[in-house]
């Protein structure tokens, strides 16, 4: 009887080691046959997300330069907002990576006034948008920056 016992479990044994044989080839076949290539997809995104943080660099900068240009033309404090509006006009390329920025300046949706021996710029909302094929980020930054009449 004991005998008999043990053979039944050698029958299980042996189908679950060829099962698993049969799985694991299974497996591999799978893995030999992709054809997907992970590293230009993996590159695509990091291109993308260095494409975002120079957009959003892009935008902070030309802001901050058209702020410095509109304290340079020493103009009343009262019309520093349409000095600004003035000055975009003329730094504005068309360019996608300028996301929103001109159209919220275009608009008067920013702040930009004289407070005590400082002057202040600030824009809320930019959004910077980065699109490669199907895929697509976006970051929605707010700006500000303190100059004196000097800088």
């Amino acid at each position: 009887m004991i005998n008999r016992l043990n053979k039944k479990g050698d029958i299980a044994l042996t189908l679950t080691l060829i099962l698993t044989f049969v799985l694991l080839l299974a497996g591999l076949y799978a893995f030999a046959t992709d054809n997907r290539n992970f590293g230009d997809e993996s590159k695509q995104i990091a291109m993308m997300f260095n494409t975002l943080n120079f957009d959003e660099n892009y935008i902070k900068s030309e802001a901050g330069l058209m702020a410095q240009e509109t304290l340079q033309n020493n103009i009343n404090a009262s019309r520093l907002k349409e000095e600004y509006q003035k000055i975009a006009l003329t730094h504005k390329l068309g360019m996608e990576s300028e996301g929103n920025l001109f159209s919220k300046i275009e608009h008067g949706d920013f702040r930009f006034e004289n407070v005590s021996s400082e002057y202040i710029f600030e824009i809320n909302g930019l959004v910077v948008v980065s699109k490669m094929e199907n895929n697509q980020v976006s970051r929605t930054i707010n700006y500000s920056i303190r100059l004196n009449n000097s800088q």
